[in-house]
């Protein structure tokens, strides 16, 4: 449920402004960083850990769509003429159906890396400028079904302190970018440190069967230590012709859906734990 509160001025000038906290529909509980954008303009935000969110800009009109989403959730949309007359919008959580799996020798077979387990230092790349919403990723090629187990980033230099970063899986089949495969908010928080960030996911039951998007999203970062070429974690990277390193930004569309594009011809360092199916 996102309870909202919107100012509307009348000015030629004047801005639409939109305020309020996302809630789960079922729980009654606060959904932390839910995905915020208008759909026309292709402009969004993200809410803070207690659901909290606001939004505004000249070029908002009545009749733009404002949709809402969160991973573990049906994606909503709203339209703002709707949100003006103080109406009430529902977050739904999915429903999961999944095949069973048994973790077993004879089902699996031994744990593998998938993706770019870079072992020399070399360099590092991050965000420069990071906006809640902007993404960075690196395609993982899988040829078999596989089981996955554990998501990994290597990280080179922080800049700050703590940090809010979500990790996403998205499907990449042919190229094309699909639905995030992931089930439950998957967040990476606290002290930055240097060193392989690992991540257990075994317990979302995910099964790939093609290529996909491995992505870091930037929520938010203590800024005590923020410099030109830095803000806050940045990841190890080797060179190659062709490369796996993408990036998507808010101003691109990012909460509305908006492609990612290649950013450099480099494989960023963020890689797979798992298990071909047997």
């Amino acid at each position: 449920m996102v309870l909202l509160s919107v100012l509307l001025f009348g000015d030629l000038y004047a801005q639409i402004q939109f305020e309020g906290k996302v809630i789960d529909s079922k729980a009654r509980e606060t959904v932390p960083y839910v995905n915020i954008g208008i759909v026309r303009l292709g402009i969004g935000t993200v809410s803070s850990v207690e659901g909290e969110f606001s939004l505004s800009n000249k070029a908002i009109t009545p009749g733009d769509s404002v949709m809402f989403s969160a991973v573990g959730y049906e994606t909503n949309y709203v339209l703002v003429k709707d949100i003006l007359s103080g109406g009430t919008v529902y977050l739904t959580p999915k429903i999961f159906e999944f095949d069973e799996i048994t973790v077993s020798a004879k089902k699996l077979g031994r744990s593998k890396v998938y993706g770019h387990k870079i072992k020399r230092f070399g360099g590092d790349l991050g965000f420069v400028e990071g906006e809640p919403g902007d993404e960075m990723a690196g395609i993982i090629e899988i040829k078999r079904p596989t089981y996955i187990e554990s998501a990994h980033f290597i990280v080179n230099k922080v800049c700050g302190d703590s940090m809010v970063y979500r990790v996403n899986i998205y499907d990449f089949k042919d190229g094309i970018l699909g639905e995030n495969l992931l089930t439950k908010n998957t967040l990476i928080s606290g002290k930055q440190e240097v060193g392989t960030i690992s991540v257990d996911i075994a317990d979302q039951n995910i099964v790939l069967e093609n290529d996909v998007l491995l992505a870091l999203e930037f929520i938010e970062v203590d800024n005590t230590y923020y410099a030109n070429d830095c803000k806050g974690m940045r990841f190890r990277y080797n060179g190659t012709k062709q490369g796996n390193y993408l990036m998507r930004y808010v101003e691109n569309s990012k909460n509305v859906d908006g492609p990612f594009t290649r950013a450099l011809r480099v494989n960023v360092g963020f890689y797979f734990r798992g298990r071909k199916l047997r």
